[in-house]
């Protein structure tokens, strides 16, 4: 299936177990995003196993773990930083 060059931001705090659901949600879009940059929060839960083991069966998955909490908002600037598209 070809990707289509969007990035889609998710910024994640102790929600691990709608990680999934989520990213299944998008990859079954019309149009499946060529990236998706999940921004780990310093969660407290297992979100980051989670994360780890979406990402080796979704080629299109990139993890930035931040290394102290400091909210979505930040979470959403410092991956804005990593994207490769223009569409967000």
């Amino acid at each position: 299936m070809k990707k289509f060059p969007l990035t889609v931001i998710i910024a994640n705090y102790n929600s691990g177990i709608f990680l999934k659901k989520c990213i299944n949600s998008i990859n079954n879009c019309t149009k499946v995003p060529s990236e998706i940059i999940i921004v780990d929060d310093k969660s407290t839960d297992n979100s980051l196993k989670f994360a780890k083991i979406l990402k080796k069966k979704n080629s299109n998955i990139k993890i930035i773990c931040k290394k102290k909490k400091e909210r979505a908002a930040k979470a959403r600037h410092l991956a804005l930083k990593k994207i490769k598209n223009k569409i967000i």
